[in-house]
């Protein structure tokens, strides 16, 4: 619908020509949907919007239009539109009835107050959880959204829409599925990179979580009756009442059970795996509908803070953020997302009043789109959280940029995250950031509950001061600092111990890093750390080898034979190191040292997560993945497109094109068509290479080369 002649959008947004958001009128709240035509959606009362393509649908619903519709239109439907806008990235956004207004002075309050009233507004809400911030509450979208200019207009006054927006999960002892959490203790096993984790294991040894300790996680909900939770789950927060019915049927909880289990799921109980905390407490909050299932406004985040900061968390962990782009192809870069005031008070809200006055620790996701992290995760007192996966180098989808604080494990190499699932099972194949930043809210759990005097900064300092400086070959690291895992990957170990009064990292260090006799390392020599290498020489993960080994710098000479130059480093080739195996495995490595990767006519995986090599002459690495190369000469088949690939790093040259082919967008659906349409013979190949639903999630690009089928 066009905006009233004389509307003005807020700063940094314009108004939305092809999309509304809406929300159902009271009166049409109990009103039957009609019956429409195929290709047409339904709406309330006797209306539909042929063509119109849903984006989301709840409390607030938005939709995509073919063609010009009028408010009048909508109104006989029982809609209301709401202004809508696109921010500067693309993104959707609709504004509400509610203003949010921060003043300079509080002598600024008569005159808001007055001028609010002239549009009809009832008295301000004080807000807690910020300086002379306050809340004004109408009942038209239309008439806030000339109010806010107005409002804007007074001297002292800042003013904000209250926005509907669509975010995204950022997307998955004695326990008996211990032994495939690498991310607890990694020992190499299932082609993992041994040494590459959090350093948890060694950690409980120090303490194993104290329940005093309470780890919010805000997300799409906890299955709170999951066997491995339930003892140490505290009552849920915003819960609708249906959960219950909702979480039976897949639709309350899939992604915040899995993130509750990588932070704090019981642990030595016997059963299942452990959380990294699994003496911490969990307190679940029901953030509200992620992606196509709904809109959240900002107050509705913000007020998501204050009540769990009031419920008495000490960590909350935020698995979520606004949605980006292909991590494997290069799209236009979203700009750093101006965090609404709304939610920098309740940020604020938490440092200062969280814990009795100590801070409540905040931990962002950092996303999955292999770009600039931006957004919430990028304020000064909210960690930004970015992944590692078990081959010890940056997960090919994580998010990066100079706000990312700690790196932590992840999916993305060869094995997934072994966690908790609703409603009550378990899976090897939970990822992305979402992953990562539970297991460093476990760790901050770890801290506190070794010193539970220490205030919010403080943990946050800890947690980057104990990191592990990994990857020196392609980690950019500068000034102790690389844009991919900020000031290292998460160790738990150390961080406990600084937590209790160590304080050089240096002199902290887990027993298995201790290098004894074994300090001085050169070419090849398997190490943890720095420690176990000699001076002129660093510790690499190197997927080629499957090992940690010493890696010489190139100082002011040359590398020597069976070593290539990478930067500043000679990376030892696989025969130069005498891993060569007698047959070649599918994991994406040279296994027989003949120069070739996953070459047997049993091991077409299509991986390259070996510095981008195994594509072959006619294929590009697209992040860990093979793509068929393509140019203006050799175009893609239909429904594909040449894009421009990126590597795991974020890097692409215009020339390195591949036909792009989004498996992931249509797993769901397609996984329904294969199973409907294709004889078990058939997917057997595919099935084997999954591991019969065992391997991790990213496996399922290589994977789909066995299909009889053509993407």
């Amino acid at each position: 619908p066009s905006p009233p002649e004389g509307a003005v959008a807020p700063p940094g947004y314009t108004f939305s020509t092809d999309s509304v958001v809406v929300r159902r009128l009271a009166a049409a709240q109990a009103s039957p949907t009609s019956a429409v035509s195929p290709g047409s959606t339904a709406l309330p009362g006797n209306a539909a919007l042929p063509g119109a393509k849903p984006l989301f649908a709840g409390r607030y619903s938005a939709y995509q239009l073919p063609f010009p519709v009028s408010r009048a239109h909508l109104e006989r439907a029982g809609l209301e539109a709401l202004p809508t806008f696109v921010d500067g990235a693309g993104r959707l956004a609709g504004g509400t009835a509610g203003l949010s207004v921060q003043l300079s002075r509080p002598e600024r309050l008569a005159e808001v107050t007055r001028v609010a009233g002239s549009f009809g507004f009832p008295a301000p809400e004080k807000l807690k959880y910020g300086a002379n911030l306050y809340y004004l509450q109408g009942n038209d979208p239309w008439v806030a959204l000339e109010a806010r200019a107005a409002l804007a207009a007074l001297p002292g006054v800042s003013v904000e829409v209250d926005m509907v927006r669509q975010h995204e999960e950022t997307y998955h002892p004695l326990d008996p599925l211990f032994p495939r959490q690498w991310h607890l203790e990694n020992r190499g096993d299932r082609d993992s990179v041994r040494g590459v984790d959090g350093r948890v294991a060694e950690a409980w040894d120090l303490n194993f979580g104290r329940q005093r300790v309470v780890i919010a996680v805000n997300d799409d909900g906890v299955a709170i009756n999951h066997k491995d939770l339930y003892f140490d789950i505290l009552a849920p927060l915003n819960y609708p009442e249906d959960w219950e019915s909702r979480v039976a049927i897949g639709a309350f909880g899939g992604h915040g059970t899995s993130v509750a289990g990588v932070a704090a799921s019981n642990g030595d109980n016997g059963t299942g795996g452990s959380g990294v905390c699994p003496g911490c407490r969990i307190l679940p909050n029901w953030f509200g509908e992620f992606g196509s299932s709904g809109g959240v406004t900002d107050k509705d985040i913000a007020d998501g803070f204050t009540r769990i900061v009031d419920g008495g968390a000490w960590v909350i962990n935020n698995s979520w953020g606004a949605a980006g782009g292909d991590p494997r192809f290069q799209v236009s870069q979203f700009g750093v997302v101006v965090i609404p005031q709304l939610v920098k008070a309740a940020f604020d809200y938490a440092e200062t009043d969280g814990r009795d006055g100590k801070g409540t620790v905040i931990l962002f996701a950092a996303g999955n789109s292999n770009q600039l992290m931006n957004d919430y995760g990028s304020y000064d007192s909210v960690l930004g959280v970015t992944a590692v996966d078990d081959q010890g180098l940056k997960s090919y989808y994580s998010n990066y940029g100079p706000k990312v604080d700690i790196a932590a494990p992840s999916n993305g190499g060869l094995n997934g995250i072994t966690t908790t699932a609703a409603p009550d099972g378990y899976t090897n194949a939970f990822g992305g950031t979402s992953s990562a930043c539970p297991f460093a809210s476990g760790v901050a759990g770890l801290v506190l509950s070794a010193n539970p005097n220490l205030t919010a900064a403080e943990v946050r300092d800890i947690l980057r001061a104990s990191a592990t400086k990994i990857d020196p070959v392609w980690g950019e690291w500068e000034n102790g600092f690389s844009p991919y895992y900020g000031a290292g990957l998460v160790n738990a170990y150390v961080a406990v111990r600084m937590a209790t009064g160590c304080s050089d990292p240096a002199d902290c260090q887990a027993p298995s890093d201790a290098c004894g006799n074994d300090c001085a390392g050169e070419q090849c020599a398997p190490c943890r750390t720095d420690a176990n290498c000699a001076a002129g020489y660093r510790c690499q993960a190197l997927p080629a080898l499957g090992e940690q080994v010493c890696v010489a710098e190139v100082g002011s000479g040359s590398c020597p034979a069976g070593t290539d130059q990478v930067g500043d480093y000679c990376i030892p080739q696989p025969s130069t190191c005498g891993v060569c195996e007698a047959e070649e495995r599918c994991n994406g490595r040279d296994d027989d040292c003949d120069g070739a990767i996953d070459e047997d006519a049993d091991c077409q995986t299509q991986w390259c997560i070996q510095d981008g090599a195994g594509c072959g002459d006619t294929g590009q690495c697209a992040g860990i993945t093979c793509s068929t190369a393509c140019s203006a000469s050799s175009p893609c088949a239909e429904n594909e497109s040449c894009d421009v690939v990126k590597d795991r790093y974020g890097h692409s040259v215009m020339s390195e094109r591949a036909c792009n082919t989004d498996l992931s967008a249509g797993c769901p659906a397609g996984c329904q068509l294969l199973a409907s349409s294709l004889p078990d013979a058939e997917l057997k190949d595919f099935i084997d290479c999954m591991e019969d639903g065992a391997a991790a999630c990213s496996a399922v690009n290589a994977c789909a080369v066995k299909l009889p089928v053509s993407f």
